[in-house]
């Protein structure tokens, strides 16, 4: 199967949303949508929990090594992983990658 993950990531006082999408590339068919909500110091947990929900529902074996780095997510500092992510919003936009939108 010809598949397309889409994804979109909202913040706001202090929690973080992820909703992905699988979706059938040739027909545009969405196969999948789930949206997965926690407080932004979870956020390494989130993104593994939707890497694993993706991973069951294209069926995808995960090796015990990739298995093991998902379950040990730990907290983060939400002040520094939003720099982070602004870091990466400007690198991207100095490499003409990103889009004309502020983080």
């Amino acid at each position: 199967m010809e598949g397309i993950v889409e994804g979109a990531v909202a913040q706001s006082a202090g929690r973080v949303r992820i909703t992905a999408k699988l979706i059938y590339a040739k027909t545009d068919l969405h196969l999948w949508r789930r949206s997965y909500e926690r407080n932004l110091s979870d956020v390494l947990a989130l993104e593994d929990e939707v890497a694993r929900a993706i991973a069951r529902e294209i069926r995808i074996n995960v090796t015990a090594q990739v298995q093991g780095r998902l379950n040990s997510a730990s907290a983060v500092n939400p002040e520094v992983y939003q720099l982070y992510l602004k870091g990466r919003f400007f690198l991207e936009r100095a490499n003409g990658r990103g889009d004309e939108k502020g983080p």
